[in-house]
């Protein structure tokens, strides 16, 4: 058994732990000649289920060892941490003998900056400083402290300034607040030094009032200039030749003919066409959806119960480039949806606008008409990718759908030329053409149809762990078209994936565990990769967090005096030995 309490709760020896307690031999506020617990060594080490039951059994989370530090002065993780003080209570605010709080004594260490970062956000006792502050600090941290210096005596006094006359603005009990202040400053033991930081008070205060005033200051030519500017256009060109009393002999109708009404007759064209655009536009892009969904409609009753996102409305209009239509009721299949996506004929200065963005950039997608159709499975099978991708567009499709980034790229006998397959496996492909999908594929529809792809992956890369659990789906991506033989032949196709699907599930087409295998196997390379990056970011946020507190660490000591500085590095190097000493016990 080990040799005593304190090793056990180090190791997580939680039997030999309840055995000391339950023996009434140690209990968990027991102290070793150090003042050390058993409560102090569960938390350094970071024992979490442990710490808990020795709380249970009556112990103290805010148990002081000889050097007045609690268990979370010894915290080395944040976890640990948070642990102690959310569900154990622990106070951060107790001080040791040192005079350093848990987060002061585990910042001067330097070993864990992220558990003092977080007790530091607890603290919320970081002074807000602006630059102005900061550099009057600079200024009067440079002022000599009072006392001989070179020989000379260096002395802090107030004098009156009998030109400023600021104090008749001020009332009696004003007055008597400062002369009482003054007075106290007067009778302390260090008047000299407190004179200082009044001085320094005054700097803050006058800085500030500086701020404003110079704000105030610029800010009233920018207001008269720009008042100036406007004032000639607000002078009506007809109207500044007549004087006033020839104005008021006008009547209502003389003086709008004598008005210039250029300048409004060109902005209330200009809106007046813009909304007829726009109106054009939106009434073009519904018509497109009209027409798309009334040639598929036929197939899609024939598979689906219900056909639109209600009985009485074939689509909803999200705004006036997107629309979104719906189809459930099949046996194996839970919903497909249509997302169709427009041209912004509604507002030419955006289509402008995306189009020259498309055409210098190669990350972002021109606008075009097509719809996505999402088909999502009721039942189970095997999680892969296999896609029939169209020659026309076939970049583009792989760099904006992460899942055909997993594939490779193959031509087949199976396709017609305009058509490449696209999978994790031969076996895929070749099992997911039927002759049915096959005889709906020509070579000119590849101009309409962009993609058919089976997948379990996003069409996003994945930025957690959680967007990497399958979701089989099957994606048919098409050009919006109101062409009457190709809608047939879109509809061909949308009736041979429906019959795909329903095999699929039945598990009439299965595939081979060799196959699979290469599944699991790109997935896991996937995960590796995101954990990968996760982990350098994580390392250069604590990199940076490490290099900020040694930088913040050496402006407070460069604002020392060399006394101090030595002071300083002196009860830092203890603490660092006594910390090592105290691992040494736990270990022996």
């Amino acid at each position: 058994m080990v040799s005593n309490i304190w090793i056990a709760a180090a190791d997580n020896q939680r039997q030999i732990v309840e055995h000391y307690i339950d023996s009434n031999e140690f209990t968990p506020n027991s102290k070793d000649p150090n003042g050390y617990t058993p409560i102090h060594a569960a938390a350094s080490y970071g024992h979490i289920n442990l710490l808990q039951y020795l709380i249970d059994k009556g112990g103290d989370i805010n148990i002081q060892d000889n050097e007045g530090d609690t268990p979370l002065h010894h915290v080395e993780d944040v976890k640990t941490a948070k642990y102690l003080i959310e569900n154990l209570h622990a106070d951060y605010k107790i001080k040791n003998n040192d005079g350093l709080t848990a987060q002061q004594y585990i910042e001067d260490d330097d070993d864990f900056p992220e558990v003092a970062e977080y007790l530091k956000t607890l603290a919320h006792d970081k002074p807000v400083s602006s630059e102005e502050t900061t550099k009057a600090n600079e200024f009067l941290e440079s002022l000599p402290q009072p006392g001989n210096v070179d020989g000379h005596q260096i002395r802090y006094t107030l004098e009156n300034d009998a030109a400023s006359g600021q104090d008749e603005n001020l009332s009696p009990e004003e007055l008597e607040e400062r002369r009482k202040k003054i007075q106290a400053i007067l009778e302390s033991e260090n008047p000299e030094e407190a004179l200082r930081d009044l001085v320094k008070n005054a700097v803050h205060e006058g800085l500030i009032q500086y701020q404003q005033d110079q704000t105030t200051e610029e800010d009233q030519p920018m207001i008269f200039e720009a008042l100036n500017r406007l004032l000639p256009l607000a002078i009506q060109q007809g109207a500044q030749d007549y004087t006033l009393e020839e104005l008021n002999a006008m009547t209502i109708i003389q003086r709008l003919q004598i008005r210039d009404w250029r300048l409004e007759l060109f902005t209330l064209g200009f809106i007046v066409i813009f909304a007829l655009i726009f109106k054009a536009g939106d009434l073009y892009n519904k018509s497109k959806v009209t027409s798309f969904l009334s040639g598929v409609s036929e197939v899609v009753n024939k598979n689906f119960y219900q056909f639109g996102v209600s009985p009485n409305q074939l689509y909803v209009k999200d705004n006036a480039e997107s629309y979104t239509s719906y189809a459930t009721g099949r046996l194996n299949i839970a919903s497909v949806k249509f997302n169709f996506s427009l041209v912004p004929r509604q507002n030419i200065f955006l289509w402008i606008l995306e189009s020259s963005f498309a055409f210098f950039t190669g990350n972002v997608v021109a606008p075009e008409d097509k719809v996505d159709i999402v088909i999502t499975p009721s039942g189970h099978y095997d999680n892969f990718i296999s896609a029939i991708v169209s020659k026309l567009g076939m970049n583009d499709a792989r760099k904006f759908n992460y899942f055909l980034s997993l594939c490779k790229t193959s031509d087949s006998p199976n396709l017609p030329e305009s058509f490449v397959y696209m999978s994790e496996a031969n076996e895929f492909q070749e099992k997911t053409t039927t002759n049915e999908l096959k005889n709906s594929l020509t070579l000119q529809i590849a101009n309409v149809v962009k993609f058919i792809a089976f997948t379990d992956q996003p069409v996003e890369k994945p930025e957690s762990l959680r967007e990497f659990i399958p979701q089989r789906k099957v994606i048919i991506s098409v050009k919006i078209t109101s062409n009457k033989n190709e809608l047939k032949q879109i509809s061909t196709i949308l009736d041979a994936v429906f019959n795909l699907v329903d095999r699929l599930v039945d598990s009439a087409i299965t595939f081979r565990p060799e196959a699979l295998k290469k599944v699991v196997k790109t997935r896991e390379v996937e995960i590796d990769k995101l954990k990968k990056i996760q982990e350098e970011s994580k390392k250069e946020a604590l990199a940076e967090e490490q290099a900020k507190l040694k930088r913040e660490e050496r402006d407070r000591l460069r604002n020392m005096s060399r006394e101090e500085q030595i002071k300083a590095e002196k009860k830092a190097a203890e603490r660092r030995q006594k910390k090592m000493q105290k691992k040494q016990r736990i270990k022996m």
